[in-house]
């Protein structure tokens, strides 16, 4: 089973989507504002990502995680749009 975490959703839209997503496959939905560590801490998280443009989103959510206590975050893209 996957767990999905969404940390400060902003766009209304997407979130509503990711919603209806998570309740057809069956996937764990963590609304999250921030990031807690109980959640995170010793595990492996995946970041899934549906465009990057710079990377810096990633980054920094790359970065609250490992602080958090992740032990190791994965990036994951669907789209990247050209330098």
């Amino acid at each position: 089973m996957f767990n999905i975490v969404l940390v400060h959703p902003e766009i209304p839209p997407n979130t509503g989507n990711v919603i209806r997503l998570a309740a057809n496959t069956g996937c764990r939905l963590h609304l999250v504002e921030p990031v807690r560590s109980l959640e995170v801490r010793g595990r492996q998280v995946v970041l899934i990502d549906d465009v990057m443009t710079s990377g810096a989103s990633l980054s920094a959510a790359t970065l609250a995680l490992l602080e958090a206590g992740a032990c190791g975050v994965q990036a994951m893209v669907v789209a990247r749009t050209p330098p």
